[in-house]
């Protein structure tokens, strides 16, 4: 078994994607902050994500056998745009016999499509969506061009009920002081894990110069402003000081043990690393 990723290790050792940018827009995204920031695109133009149609086809041409369990995708999400070039890559990979743990912040529509089109590999898909919160006003602060919380649901029990295996990420946390309620609603429809899992990278969508330490830093506050607008920018920068609050190593220790009994509930690294708990040895997958 390789080592682990030092960006996905709590759920899978590789992650394969097959676009350049997410229509989900999310504004902690990683990926996305590390493409503009080393100019490979703009924060705009990421919203609008084009298929690596050269990488599709390498997929699918060379059907490549993994000893592990690949997360797919990793740095985009399935979107009606992007639909056939998905199918055909997770195909791919399905076909040569390896386990994919399929991400998505979900379209209902897409992921009942996805069950319908591969029953025959139900056995080698475990669909992880992505779940930060209940409330549509937070997801869509946060992830303009994803689903709301009910469609996201929906998706899980319509994977859920065609007999795949399911399981949550909510990673980032959103709204720390309703886990316990988020856990409730989603474990009876999640055969598997519930990850709960920080905010990383705040720094991304910094909006505040005097914060800014380094020049990256301020030319990208300064990017981030002009693209958020005066408004926003500060609407970005309030909900910004809300999850830092929120994540305070003392507030994270009472939501651990809170939930750390309940079966389904699982920890990133990024918890256990700031309250001071072992990490976990292997992701679980099946």
């Amino acid at each position: 078994m390789p080592k682990k990723s030092s960006v996905h290790k709590d759920c899978a050792y590789k992650a394969i994607s097959c676009c350049n940018g997410c229509i989900n827009a999310c504004l902690y995204c990683f990926a996305r902050g590390d493409a503009v920031q080393k100019g490979r695109m703009s924060i705009k133009d990421w919203q609008t994500p084009k298929v690596r149609w050269y990488d599709v086809d390498r997929i699918v041409r060379q059907r490549k056998k993994y000893d592990y369990p690949i997360m797919f995708p990793g740095t985009h999400d399935i979107s009606y745009e992007n639909f056939d070039a998905c199918v055909d890559v997770l195909g791919a990979l399905l076909d040569a016999g390896n386990k994919v743990l399929l991400v998505s912040k979900p379209v209902h529509s897409i992921i009942k499509a996805i069950c319908l089109l591969f029953p025959e590999h139900k056995d080698k898909i475990n669909f992880r969506f992505t779940i930060g919160s209940t409330d549509d006003s937070l997801l869509k602060h946060w992830e303009p061009g994803a689903p709301g919380f009910e469609e996201r649901l929906e998706s899980l029990k319509t994977a859920y009920e065609l007999g795949h295996v399911t399981s949550v990420s909510v990673e980032p946390m959103l709204d720390i002081d309703n886990s316990e309620e988020l856990l409730r609603v989603l474990s009876p429809y999640s055969t598997q894990a519930i990850w709960f899992g920080l905010m990383n990278h705040l720094y991304h969508f910094d909006t505040d110069l005097d914060q800014a330490k380094t020049e990256a830093g301020i030319r990208r506050v300064k990017r981030n402003r002009q693209f958020f607008g005066a408004k926003m920018a500060r609407k970005v920068r309030k909900e910004g000081d809300r999850i830092r609050v929120q994540q305070t190593p003392n507030r994270i220790l009472q939501m651990y043990n809170e939930l750390k009994d309940h079966p389904s509930a699982r920890f990133k690294s990024s918890i256990r690393r700031l309250i001071g708990v072992e990490e976990l040895s292997h992701s679980e997958l099946w």
